[in-house]
């Protein structure tokens, strides 16, 4: 039973892109969609550019209150390494319309 269960975790992890540092640029503001929002926790994943998943936590926000954030909104934000090696989006706030 065991093995099965870590089997079928590394299936799941291997089919999920995750961000690589050598793929964004490290503290330069990225473009990306507010993919999924955990209200209750006060976090939420932005899907890059790349098609690629990062995390972001509330005290992250700038300019915008979590509770006004919507599934789909565009933002910008940069990227950052935790102490445990995994990116990070920071200093995320709503993406400015094109032409402004």
């Amino acid at each position: 039973m065991g093995r099965f269960v870590l089997c079928c975790l590394g299936y799941e992890k291997a089919n999920r892109k995750v961000a690589q540092p050598a793929d964004l640029q490290r503290h330069s503001m990225q473009k990306g969609t507010i993919k999924r929002l955990v209200a209750d926790r006060g976090f939420g994943f932005i899907q890059t550019e790349r098609e690629e998943e990062l995390f972001f936590g509330r005290n992250q926000l700038q300019g915008v209150d979590y509770g006004s954030l919507r599934e789909g909104q565009k933002v910008e934000f940069e990227v950052t390494r935790d102490p445990n090696g995994h990116l990070h989006a920071i200093r995320v706030r709503l993406a400015q319309p094109e032409g402004e």
